[in-house]
């Protein structure tokens, strides 16, 4: 980054991850508000932990179209290209702020992800497995995976209510990270509905018992 922003520019990367989730102001999902929320990615674990290190960028009011809520965030693109910064001691700092990955619970992270929900028929984010193949743990998922440019939408609206994908491309990908492989920047969350919490486990015995 010093290489392209030149040598007398000092540079300052701040990359995060993105968490987007509708949550009910009444206890319940009749009027969800969905909430965006940025977390610094360099941060350790018990940092990011705490409540003063998650910086709410927006809350989309109920009814409202997400892809409007997304574009009202178009700024947070200048921070990806890097933008030049006047210290109070007169030096000129170029500040960069790239999203690495968009997190969410499910149904909203299919939704982030420009998918169906998990109940379609082809309900995976990283490949085509259908209800025939759940329990087959061979399953090709290499050369049966979704890639990121066909996940792009062309001119085949109808194949991709075959595969499971939404008739428009999830605005958080054309608008605010064009960049991100699409597949890619929408992991599972383990931690909480995905996998039925067979990852929570993993990564509890990862960090207990093996490293």
């Amino acid at each position: 980054m010093q290489n392209l922003c030149g040598n007398k520019k000092r540079v300052q990367s701040f990359p995060y991850t993105a968490f987007i989730d509708a949550f009910g102001l009444y206890c319940n999902m009749y009027r969800p508000t969905t909430g965006y929320y940025l977390q610094f990615a360099f941060l350790n674990k018990s940092d990011r932990k705490r409540q003063i290190n998650v910086f709410p960028i927006t809350l989309g009011p109920f009814g409202a179209k997400w892809g409007d809520i997304v574009a009202a965030l178009v700024h947070l693109r200048d921070l990806e290209f890097g933008i030049d910064i006047q210290l109070d001691t007169g030096k000129v700092v170029t500040v960069c702020a790239p999203c690495l990955a968009y997190v969410g619970n499910m149904p909203q992270q299919q939704n982030n992800a420009g998918c169906k929900s998990q109940n379609a028929k082809f309900f995976c984010r990283s490949c085509l497995i259908g209800p025939k193949d759940k329990g087959n743990i061979r399953y090709d998922v290499v050369a049966n995976g979704r890639y990121h440019y066909e996940m792009k939408q062309n001119n085949w609206v109808d194949v991709f209510s075959k595969i499971g994908l939404a008739d428009e491309e999830s605005p958080l990908t054309t608008i605010l990270t064009p960049a991100l492989c699409t597949p890619l920047a929408f992991p599972g969350n383990g931690a909480h509905s995905e996998f039925k919490g067979i990852a929570k486990q993993i990564l509890y015995v990862l960090f207990t018992n093996i490293i």
